[in-house]
């Protein structure tokens, strides 16, 4: 699945599945992620990264995802604990995706 380019701001994706999915220069600004799988998935990179500034990210699965992604986002069950920079990248790594760089 490609969505480069894609403006999926503030858009409910709970539960979605997009293993595998690349997601360069994606726009997902405040979007629900709440429990979805973004397994393998490419998160743009450092000049055409994933935004993912204020998208409510409790549950998601990340294994192996790799890419470059803007912050901060939310990552616990009631969307009130914000993580950016190496305390997301600390994240991501913690959710089995260890080559993603937060780069904003």
């Amino acid at each position: 699945m490609q969505l480069d380019d894609a403006v999926l701001e503030g858009a409910d994706l709970r539960y979605a599945i997009l293993n595998s999915a690349k997601l360069y220069k994606t726009d997902l600004r405040g979007a629900n992620l709440e429990l979805a799988s973004l397994r393998w998935c490419t998160l743009g990179g450092t000049s055409m990264p994933t935004v993912l500034t204020g998208a409510r990210m409790f549950g998601c699965r990340f294994e192996g995802a790799k890419g470059a992604v803007v912050g901060p986002v939310l990552v616990d069950e009631g969307a009130t604990r914000s993580l950016g920079g190496a305390e997301l990248e600390a994240w991501f790594s913690g959710q089995g995706a260890e080559h993603v760089q937060v780069v904003g």
